[in-house]
């Protein structure tokens, strides 16, 4: 391993780590000695509680998993807990209607039950005789790092004499809160000594502070509806002092019984994140090979709600992506699971690892050998660095190979690897790959490969009796769960107690509806065919001249040939769907090569472009769509050869053209299908559905959000148009006032243009992408935007007076834990889930507030997820079980499918046109390299200007800090504060820099401006 070298490497006693790596801050313990927190403490931690005989580091760190362990269920399902709180809930709602007025419509009925289902939720009890008392850790230096926060107190609660005395007697999230069930010593608290021994001055005092007793009650109160309804997420409210206001919300108590579930994890798994835990033996190599960088590990996500009539444990099975441990030269070896080695590389950042050599006594200790790569470099052969001569102030230039032949007589195997930086760019220290081994347990964050993407869904999607068995055997066992009869104590917390019976709650079944086509259609199961059928609406004077692009990996050598022909021949003569002219066909032999192949299309006068590849790849499809949309306006489509090549020849693909002319037919304008009755409420009200798409952790820093709205323009439910914005990132979940107002307005004049100018009495608006806390904002902010564009456009129209439209708005989530399970018997055909139609609107669902959960789809892989809707205002005055047969009938009128969807066919239009969006910000959301390149290259400038200024701030008699000695000098509490200023400066410039940027390649060089695509296309739903 090699030194710090030069100004930016500096010199010094091999592998010293900079200010990360250095020993950080400690505590005193009453009566003396310092206890330092080292910079991997967390790590080293989490490491200790594992034994795994025979796979430790000589120092004792573990450095793999367990043996890989599996989940048996039994072949009956267990009995479950009834539960109907509906009645009781009529009655506590009729007293309190009248006395309060909620933030949302109170429920007024139920729906008409049928059945009943098994949900994985558990009632909760209280410890009555056992108060909660809660104290505040505060006092942190401005500026601290929650990750530094995290270890000052996780190893103050370790060593202190009187915390460890009281360790069974309390429960901590190990970063502000304590939650206990005895009333601990105040004179023993007050204030903890931390000396900061990285500084010349300075000593962190921490203070543990008393706020009281938390009013438990006050959650059951909510949930049997007799007290005043309170938000059930709130951010937690403590004052300057440490003191909680009064009349927090129950988002709070919420987060304390979550700390105190937490107290009872299991040993046997390891929480990365809040409410969720991974079991250690979890683990199963992703992909084909046993010896893959990635696996998949099985785990559980667990929350306390307030559910209608008890408290409820949440607790579901869940399956994420996790790096294996294995040698940094192994992963860069697996060409299996990153195919490109530039991926492979980009891979690595930011990934802990382990030294696996030994470099002599101190560097040779657990928290020294831990790291955490940076980047990557020339190969260890050739990456050089400057070396202070020992005894000297001179530096001379070696390479990672020499230094170690030279300092450890260690001769390397894979001279030709890259070198790896396990610091920063600036003071690099260079290791090679075949001495580092990459820690167990750290989350992969980005999606997964594309062609890895089927075995993470093998594992994560479980039949619904594995899924409920996992829950019920390994999920209650890893909280502490032992029983599985009667009330039972959690292990290490006493406070509660849970019935490890599933509760069983009354459902309704809706029925499915009556589809119209040309003809009516009547089902008797979710899905059909479209054989003998014609679309509802098709456009047979649309002219289209195709240009077809055709990958030339294609297996079939007449697979072109047969794609095209049954093409023209189902649009043209079996479903009329326009005119075609073939223009020509152009074979590509290189993805990148597919832009100038467009470019040839639209040279030949093109308005249309087929494109053949052998298999589905997501960047060719990205960049397809991306110059079809924006540059061309191209209509445009995809086809893959995979699905319908088997045994050596293209057979059975008029399913597969089936789905193609349902796209083709949008593209004309057309409508494929709708439901009857529907009409009822659409035809004078306008749809709209809603929804925002986030860059992932992998994006560039400051990639924008998209927004995206859609409305319908017709009675049908079979075509609506769309709008798109661009929004910073950091406005979370709602979307912004101005872009709801312009797309909405939009939308309005579609509709109007649609409807001989007339106003729509309505507008029922879904809301996809919403968490529970973020109701309230969509509310203030979201909901009056839209009543601002009705008012805009009649002012743009010239009326004197706004046309009174009511508004009625839903919340329809998709990304939570609730899952339900049939009864023995009941379930749908073939796949064990409960039948499609099932709603239930009580005892998992808001103690006040109208909301219900609707499975309208047949999973047909693993475990059905339901769609929750909550209703944030009912302007337009609908019955709750007219909202939710209407919701049920528009999940079935979606135009790319012959069955229902699993939510709201507006709501999902959204989320497709936001992922179009991502279309054409794929190499910001990807993070491409020339652009993660050139914004690290900004990073750096702006980092070395900044230092400067400290520099000259604080070392003015000194021409670099540290410059020729082995270390820096010790920063003082001024220095770091400014430091800590300073990073937040970079930040925010790096996202300034990238959201301009992103803006321009959305808008063009602008910045500004409506929909970024084609006004071709503007008629049409092309991004379906």
């Amino acid at each position: 391993m090699s030194q710090r070298g030069g100004s930016s490497q500096r010199g010094g006693q091999g592998g010293g780590g900079g200010r990360g790596d250095r020993g950080g801050r400690g505590y005193a313990p009453r009566g003396g000695s310092n206890v330092n927190i080292r910079p991997h403490e967390n790590m080293i931690h989490a490491l200790s509680r594992m034994s795994i005989n025979g796979n430790n580091a000589p120092d004792g760190t573990p450095l793999y998993m367990p043996a890989a362990t599996q989940v048996s269920h039994p072949h009956k399902a267990a009995s479950g807990n009834g539960v109907d709180p509906r009645p009781q809930n009529k009655q506590a709602l009729a007293k309190l209607s009248p006395a309060f007025e909620g933030d949302f419509p109170f429920r007024k009925q139920f729906a008409d039950t049928n059945s009943t289902v098994f949900s994985n939720h558990f009632t909760l009890t209280l410890n009555p005789n056992m108060p909660l008392y809660e104290y505040n850790i505060t006092n942190f230096p401005e500026g601290m790092g929650t990750t530094r926060a995290r270890l000052a107190v996780r190893v103050m609660l370790e060593h202190d004499e009187y915390l460890v005395q009281q360790q069974d007697n309390f429960a901590t999230d190990y970063l502000t809160r304590i939650i206990s069930w005895v009333k601990l010593d105040d004179t023993k608290l007050s204030t903890i000594k931390v000396h900061l021994n990285d500084r010349s001055e300075g000593v962190l005092a921490l203070q543990i502070v008393y706020l009281g007793i938390i009013d438990s009650n006050a959650l059951l109160n909510h949930a049997i509806a007799n007290s005043a309804p309170k938000c059930p997420i709130h951010e937690d409210e403590v004052m300057d002092d440490g003191k909680r206001k009064e009349g927090g919300e129950l988002g709070p108590i919420i987060n304390a019984f979550n700390i105190l579930i937490s107290k009872a994890v299991s040993r046997d798994s390891v929480s990365l994140k809040s409410n969720k835990l991974f079991v250690m033996g979890g683990h199963k190599p992703l992909g084909q090979s046993s010896n893959a960088s990635l696996c998949t590990m099985r785990g559980y996500f667990y929350t306390i709600k307030a559910g209608m009539g008890h408290i409820l444990l949440n607790l579901n099975a869940c399956t994420s992506a996790f790096f294996s441990p294995m040698l940094v030269s192994e992963f860069l070896n697996d060409n299996d699971t990153f195919r490109y080695k530039g991926d492979r590389l980009d891979a690595l950042r930011g990934l802990r690892v382990y030294i696996t050599h030994s470099r002599g006594e101190k560097l040779d200790e657990t928290q020294a050998r831990i790291k955490t790569i940076g980047g990557t470099g020339k190969s260890a052969a050739t990456q050089t660095f400057k070396l202070r001569k020992q005894g000297t102030t001179e530096y001379r230039t070696v390479t990672v190979q020499q230094y170690l032949q030279e300092t450890y007589q260690v001769t390397l195997k894979t001279p030709q690897m890259p070198a790896i930086n396990v610091s920063t760019r600036d003071k690099a220290v260079w290791l090679a790959p075949e001495h580092l081994h990459i820690l167990p347990y750290q989350l992969y964050k980005r999606p997964v490969p594309d062609h890895l993407t089927r075995f993470i869904l093998d594992e994560a999607c479980k039949h619904p009796q594995a899924s409920r068995a996992m829950i019920e055997l390994e999920g209650l066992k890893q909280l502490g769960v032992t029983s599985s009869q009667g009330l039972v104590k959690f292990t290490k917390c006493p406070v509660l107690q849970i019935d490890p019976c599933m509760v069983q709650i009354p459902s309704a079944r809706l029925q499915y509806p009556r589809i119209v086509y040309k003809q009516p259609l009547s089902l008797s199961f979710p899905s059909w065919n479209l054989r003998d059928q014609k679309f509802l609406l098709c456009n047979s004077r649309a002219q289209f001249k195709v240009y077809a692009i055709v990958d030339v990996r294609l297996q079939g050598r007449d697979t072109t040939d047969i794609y095209l022909r049954e093409f023209y021949n189902l649009a043209q003569k079996r479903y009329t769907i326009g005119q075609y002219q073939h223009l020509g066909t152009e074979r590509l032999d290189n993805p990148a090569a597919l832009t100038g192949a467009m470019a040839n299309a639209n040279t030949k006068g093109a308005n249309f472009v087929l494109l053949i590849l052998k298999e589905k790849s997501i960047a060719t499809y990205s960049t397809f769509k991306d110059v079809a949309d924006r540059k061309y306006g191209f209509h445009a489509l995809c086809v893959t050869e995979k699905p319908n090549y088997k045994g050596g020849q293209v057979q059975n693909i008029a399913g597969y053209f089936g789905n193609v002319m349902m796209k083709a037919n949008l593209k004309a304008g057309g409508t494929n299908h709708s439901v009857e009755g529907i009409a009822d409420i659409m035809n004078d009200t306008l749809v709209l559905g809603a929804d925002v798409t986030h860059p992932g952790p992998g994006a560039l820093l400051g990639t924008p959000s998209i927004a995206a709205i859609v409305g319908s323009v017709d009675k049908t439910g079979g075509k609506f148009l769309g709008s798109m914005r661009l929004q910073p990132k950091d406005a979370v979940e709602v979307i912004q006032a101005s872009n709801v107002e312009s797309m909405v307005l939009e939308r309005l004049s579609d509709w109007r243009k649609a409807n001989a100018s007339v106003w729509p009495k309505n507008i029922l608006y879904y809301r996809d992408g919403v968490s529970e806390g973020q109701y309230s904002q969509v509310k203030a902010i979201e909901l009056p935007s839209i009543h601002a564009a009705v008012a805009a456009l009649a002012k743009k129209s010239g009326l004197k007076s706004v046309p009174a439209v009511k508004l009625t708005a839903m919340i329809v989530a998709k990304r939570h834990h609730v899952r339900f399970y049939p009864k023995e018997g009941e379930g749908a055909r073939g796949n064990g889930n409960c039948q499609p139609g099932t709603l239930v609107d009580s005892t998992v669902t808001s103690p006040f507030y109208q909301d219900f959960y609707l499975q309208s789809h047949n999973g047909l892989k693993g475990t059905a997820k339901p769609a929750h809707y909550f209703v944030l205002v009912n302007g337009m005055g609908l019955a709750e079980k007219v909202l939710q047969n209407f919701t049920h009938k528009i999940c079935y009128t979606y135009v790319r499918a012959t069955l229902g969807v699993s939510y709201a066919a507006p709501a999902y239009y959204a989320d497709r046109l936001c992922e179009r969006g991502r279309c054409y910000l794929r190499k910001f959301f990807v993070a491409e390299p020339n652009l993660r390149t050139e914004l690290d290259n900004f990073k750096f400038q702006l980092q070395r200007d900044f230092q400067a200024k400290r520099d000259a701030e604080f070392r003015p008699n000194q021409s670099g800090c540290g410059k020729g000695k082995g270390r820096e000098e010790k920063k003082t509490r001024e220095e770091e504060k400014r430091e800590n200023e300073h990073k937040k400066a970079v930040e925010e410039m790096l996202k300034r820099d990238t959201l301009g940027k992103a803006r321009r390649e959305f808008y063009g060089e602008s910045g500004s401006g409506g929909n970024p695509w084609s006004d071709k296309l503007a008629g049409t739903m092309f991004w379906m």
